[in-house]
Order: structure tokens, then sequence, then C-alpha cells
């Protein structure tokens, strides 16, 4: 991977000080309880997600059929 700065979004960041930081790598235990804790979290967004259509998909069904009259309230 190249690093390349501008000095446009992080001032004062140049390639010799970025390259001169040691960077912590965590160990694989930690690793995989997080994406142990990542996955289930990314399940539920996935399981929300797909509930949230649902109702704007209803909207859009029953809508039309409450404007013609086709649905008494």
């Amino acid at each position: 991977m190249i690093f390349t700065s501008t000095d446009v979004a992080v001032p004062d960041l140049n390639r010799k000080f970025a390259y001169s930081r040691t960077l912590l790598m965590p160990s694989d235990h930690v690793k995989e309880d997080f994406v142990a804790e990542v996955a289930a979290l990314r399940l539920q967004i996935d399981k929300l997600g797909k509930y949230n259509q649902k109702p704007p998909e209803a909207r859009d069904l029953l809508l039309p059929r409450l404007m013609n009259g086709v649905i008494e309230v």
C-alpha cells in the first residue's frame, strides 16, 4: 500500500512521520472475538434492514387503494 499525504485532510502529516509510527496489531484471539461480535451485529443489521423495507412496501400497496376507494376506512 502506498501512503500519500497532501497535507489536505490531516495538516502537518507527512510520509516520514506516518512511516515512523508503530502500528499496533491485536492478537489472533482479539481479532477472532472482534469478528464474532461484528458478525452477530451484521446479522442483526441485515434483519432490521429487511423489516424496515416492509412498511414502505405496505404503504405503496395500500395507499393507492385507499385513495381510489377500493379500501374503506
